[in-house]
């Protein structure tokens, strides 16, 4: 699978990695110096506003600790639940039976499947692997 929003960079101890979403980017990697000179590079070329550490892209809040880092989406998810009218909705365990087979047929309709559909759409996943550093730029 390809992603085309995703840039790689590889060369000996230098790893950077390029996430670039409409006008937004995100760049980490393992080499401070090297990702400041890409920056540097880039302002030459285009107009940009260089927002510092990474605190939040894509409806997901990054936080650092001494551990490393955390991602957290509960203000997306809020909003997400939000224009759906479910703010007072209760998580629920509904564990999958292995083999079990979905048919287009099966169950009942959803009274609102607009609005379900919008929430599955709304569903995003982010990965990030232990960058050493994250900045955002747009």
């Amino acid at each position: 699978m390809v992603d085309h929003s995703l840039f790689t960079y590889h060369q000996t101890d230098v790893h950077i990695f390029i996430l670039v979403y409409v006008d937004d980017i995100l760049i980490t990697g393992s080499h401070n110096s090297f990702i400041a000179s890409l920056i540097q590079q880039i302002k030459s070329e285009f107009a940009l506003k260089d927002s510092g550490s990474l605190h939040y892209f894509l409806g997901i809040q990054v936080t650092y600790d001494s551990h490393g880092l955390h991602l957290r989406q509960s203000k997306y998810i809020l909003e997400v639940l939000d224009r759906a009218h479910m703010i007072g909705a209760k998580p629920y365990s509904a564990p999958c039976t292995l083999g079990s087979k979905l048919a287009a047929s099966s169950g009942d309709l959803l009274p609102r499947a607009t609005e379900y559909r919008q929430i599955v759409g709304a569903i995003q996943y982010c990965t990030l692997t232990r960058p050493e550093i994250a900045y955002s730029v747009n």
